[in-house]
């Protein structure tokens, strides 16, 4: 397994300012626009993203529709949120243990998930250059929140999209920011983690290999790997993950190209 950890200095990316937020999606699994009084606020015990009086908030999946709140020093500020269905997607894989791993595996399941919570919680001091761009083009296989069975055994909702292409397929940042890290794990293959800032995180994986390192700067467009097959996957795709305050969110609200491309 590779692995890799760093100590970030990211004031090099302070100077970044924002193009434009997010497009705001109040349902699970999108993000909530707030307008609030002051330039700190709280989620779920999460602190926000807060620009010129808006909070940008992450809507998890397993929220429920109606009213929350965002904490704030000057006091709660109430939103709404509607529902949302998402539709059932079924895969079927030829490997028994990338469905129900043996004990020795769910060890290492269990390591690597701790290390990636870690990059997911990784909260920078620069801004987010949105909106983000594609990484790759092709067709999507799997859209954000689609509730997953593995060979017909429920699974947690998808919490990227799936966009096909052939194996080597350039991978490019969808934006500015730095190398969190990257490894090679059971489930999600070679992967690379980037932080755009203020908690905006995104996760690349099944990659056949990396062009980038742990620490790297990487602005809008740059290379960051190539499409494979590895971990757990059934054909060459990119998985892209976006993370805000270490929930995965619908990519599509910060990259509205994704709309362009066909399911």
């Amino acid at each position: 397994m590779i692995r890799f950890a760093l100590a970030l200095g990211l004031s090099l990316f302070s100077a970044l300012a924002t193009a434009e937020l997010p497009t705001p999606g109040h349902f699970p699994g999108g993000v909530a626009l707030v307008p609030i009084n002051t330039d700190s606020a709280r989620f779920n015990d999460k602190p926000l993203w807060v620009d010129e009086g808006i909070a940008i908030v992450p809507l998890p999946l397993s929220l429920s529709a109606g009213t929350h709140q965002v904490n704030t020093p000057a006091g709660a500020v109430a939103f709404t949120i509607d529902g949302r269905s998402y539709p059932e997607q079924r895969i079927r894989l030829n490997n028994p243990k990338m469905v129900t791993p043996d004990p020795d595996h769910l060890k290492r399941i269990r390591a690597e998930s701790a290390e990636q919570r870690a990059w997911y919680e990784q909260r920078s001091d620069f801004t987010p250059r949105l909106p983000m761009v594609l990484p790759i083009r092709g067709p999507i296989t799997g859209a954000f929140g689609r509730k997953r069975f593995f060979n017909d055994q429920p699974r947690a909702p998808h919490s990227g999209v799936d966009i096909a292409a052939p194996t080597g397929t350039q991978i490019f940042s969808p934006t500015d920011g730095v190398v969190l890290g990257i490894g090679d794990y059971y489930f999600n293959g070679k992967t690379v983690f980037v932080d755009h800032g203020r908690g905006l995180i995104s996760m690349f994986c099944h990659l056949s290999d990396f062009a980038v390192s742990p620490g790297q700067r990487l602005v809008q467009g740059e290379l960051l790997g190539y499409v494979g097959a590895t971990g757990r996957a059934t054909g060459p795709h990119l998985h892209w993950s976006v993370s805000l305050s270490n929930v995965r969110v619908e990519p599509a609200l910060f990259a509205p190209e994704l709309a362009d491309l066909n399911p």
